[in-house]
Order: structure tokens, then C-alpha cells, then sequence
């Protein structure tokens, strides 16, 4: 489990699925539900977990057990790691997302020359590792649990995207894509040309905040978002009325982010004082117990609290809390 994007068994809602609907249409519930299943992604070195997890949500682990395959790449890449669940009428393939400790998987982020079908050269190789294990078993559970859906928060995402391009390609079709801090899954010719005419009306695509990893790559070296964009600010709600109506939109940018960030804290250095000193008191009352660890030790929850807000505003929790999906 990592020690940023794992939770304590106790922490995960038990009614996160209380709201999900197997439709192809953007549903408030489907999007926090998917969202902690993107979450249980990240915890496939216990499936024992996974499995209990499931059982609180009316579902269970489809095949014998996670799914696990090791990138054939020149660099030293980590594992890509996936669930897939069935249950309430749907199957959903969840991909674990970017650890922020582990540098194998930011190494194989930054590996964005275009590969297959113009897809980034390292998402490509990562979803190629387990696409023999993924294609049979979600084709036999669609034909018995309906509605496909394809999720993952960071790299988790564009390799949701990747994955749902694959499935479509073999005829099985995939009712939703919800992704979660995605990076730019691809080039401009996938996007435009590939992915969006087929699955963008249907792939959700959320940013919180100052997400940083939703920036990247620059999309002023080529790169292309995909699906529809929902955005809200850090510390605040998801509004589905702000859903863009058709695919298309290639925000947050690098540079423009970059800038306005520099610029906000240059034309205003009292309020990131303020803010600092604030976060700092925030880490004490955690250490000394007096605010809650919201699901980690205290001593995790702490180090969460001294990340600069790009880092923060892309845990996974905080889609939880942006999507007020509970508990934490």
C-alpha cells in the first residue's frame, strides 16, 4: 500500500455505490462511486482488502485475483496494476494511478513520445503488459454482468482511456470512461481523430484544483486531453452543471498554470504566508491528535499536509472530498 494513496480498511464508505447507475450518461453518484473504486486500485497488495471492500459496495473481484503485468521497457518501470469488479449490473476495470513515491512510475510518465495509435510511448507500454490478462475476462463478465465501465485516477487514467480505445476496437462496448487527475493520455491525432469520435461524449474527465499531473505532458509539446472536462477549485465541490457538452477541451495548461501560479504568490506573498503558517498548524493539531488523520496514520496524514497544493489537490482523497463522496 502506498503510503500516500493507501487507506485504512476502515476508512472506505461502505455506501460509495449506493448512488451508481450503469447508464452511459455523466451520474453524480457513478462518478463518487468510481472514484473510491479507483481508490481500491491502489490497495492490490492485499486482496483479501479488495475483496471485503467489494462486498460492502454488492460486488466482487471477477477472476481469481488483481491484475498484475510488468512493462517490457528499457527503463527500471513498476508494475501495472488493475481490478476488475462486477456486480449492480456493470463490470469495472480499475487501474491503480501514479504512486508520488515511487519513481519508477513518474519515469514511466514522463515517457510521453508517442507510441501506438499515437498513444504516449509509456502508458502504451504499461496497459500492454496486462492487456492478454484484461481482454478475455472482461469480455466474459460483460456477457454476464452488463455495462462496461473503465476507470483510474493519474496514470490510472490514461490507461482507462487506453484500455476502453482497446475494448471498442474488440467489439466490446464500454458504456463509461471516468478518469480522475488523467494526464494527457496521447497526441492530438488520437484524440481528435481516434479516441474522441468513438468514446469521447462518454468518458468523463475530472480536475480538482491545482492538480498538476492533469497538466502533463505540456500540451505545447503536442499532447491532447480527451472526453469531456469537469473542473472545480481547490477546496471545493464538483458542479455537474459545468460538465462540457462535447469532448474537446485541452485544459489545465502547463505553462499557463505555471505562470498564474508564480504570479499569484508574486502579487500577493502575504496570503502565501498566511497559508503556510496555517498548513503548518494544520500539521501539529494532526500530529498531536487534535484533527483527524482522515484515514492514514497520523504521521502520513501530516506529510500529506506539507505537499505544495499541485501535489495535494491530486491525491485521490481529494476527488472524494471534491465529488462529496464520503467519508473522509
Amino acid at each position: 500500500m502506498s503510503k500516500l494513496t493507501g487507506l485504512l480498511r476502515e476508512s472506505y464508505n461502505p455506501h460509495a455505490f449506493d448512488g451508481f447507475s450503469p447508464t452511459d450518461s455523466f451520474v453524480w453518484g457513478t462518478a463518487g462511486a468510481l472514484i473510491w473504486m479507483s481508490q481500491l486500485a491502489y490497495e492490490t497488495d492485499d486482496p483479501g482488502k479488495i475483496r471485503s471492500v467489494l462486498a460492502d459496495w454488492g460486488m466482487r473481484l471477477a477472476g481469481d485475483d488483481v491484475i498484475s503485468g510488468k512493462p517490457a521497457a528499457a527503463l527500471p518501470m513498476a508494475s501495472t496494476e488493475a481490478i476488475v469488479a462486477s456486480g449492480r449490473g456493470a463490470t469495472i476495470l480499475a487501474f491503480a494511478g501514479t504512486e508520488p513515491l515511487s519513481l519508477p512510475q513518474w519515469l514511466r510518465n514522463l515517457r510521453f513520445r508517442a507510441g501506438a495509435a499515437s498513444t504516449a510511448k509509456g502508458f502504451q507500454e504499461a496497459f500492454d503488459a496486462v492487456e492478454k490478462k484484461i481482454l478475455p475476462l472482461i469480455s466474459a463478465r460483460a456477457a454476464a454482468d452488463g455495462a462496461v465501465f473503465v476507470t483510474g485516477h493519474s496514470l490510472g487514467g490514461a490507461l482507462a482511456v487506453i484500455a476502453a480505445h482497446v475494448l471498442q476496437s474488440n467489439r466490446i462496448e464500454v458504456a463509461g470512461v471516468y478518469t480522475y487527475g488523467m494526464p494527457r493520455p496521447g497526441d492530438k491525432a488520437f484524440a481528435d481523430g481516434i479516441y474522441d469520435p468513438a468514446l469521447g461524449p462518454r468518458t468523463y474527465r475530472l480536475v480538482h484544483g491545482a492538480d498538476v499531473v492533469a497538466t502533463v505532458a505540456p500540451s505545447e509539446l503536442g499532447s491532447r486531453h480527451v472526453g469531456r472536462l469537469l473542473r472545480c477549485r481547490s477546496g471545493t465541490r464538483f458542479d455537474p452543471a459545468t460538465l462540457s457538452q462535447v469532448p474537446g477541451p485541452d485544459d489545465p495548461h502547463f505553462v499557463a498554470n505555471t505562470v498564474q501560479r508564480v504570479a499569484d504568490v508574486l502579487s500577493n506573498p502575504r496570503s502565501a504566508i498566511a497559508s503556510f503558517a496555517e498548513r503548518a498548524t494544520l500539521v501539529t493539531r494532526i500530529i498531536i491528535g487534535q484533527t483527524p488523520a482522515h484515514g492514514r496514520p497520523a504521521w502520513v496524514a501530516a506529510l500529506v499536509e506539507t505537499l505544495p497544493p499541485e501535489i495535494r489537490d491530486h491525491l485521490p482523497d481529494s476527488y472524494i472530498n471534491a465529488l462529496d463522496a464520503g467519508p473522509l
